[in-house]
């Protein structure tokens, strides 16, 4: 998240990267790994990644509906600013 704040995004992906493929990681922390990265993602409108990550949030079972709730909320957002042509990752 540092990296994220220092607007260091490709250092933030890595990050994020290397914590979701860690093996022993808890669902949890894997599940905000994925939302941070996704609003990496956002953040330098690479919008299809950025979903793909909201997706894989969503699909994870027995994640607390907060979670699911922001993931959904992001990724209505992505949608709709990819209808206003605002997306570049296309």
């Amino acid at each position: 998240m540092a990296k994220a704040n220092k607007h260091d995004y490709d250092g933030a992906i890595a990050d994020y990267s290397a914590a979701i493929q860690s093996p022993n990681i808890p669902a949890d922390v894997k599940a905000m790994a994925l939302y941070n990265r996704a609003l990496v993602y956002s953040a330098i409108h690479e919008d299809k990644k950025s979903a793909e990550d909201l997706m894989a949030v969503l699909e994870m079972p027995g994640l607390p509906k907060n979670i699911q709730m922001e993931a959904q909320e992001r990724r209505e957002r992505i949608r709709r600013r990819k209808e206003r042509g605002t997306d570049r990752s296309t």
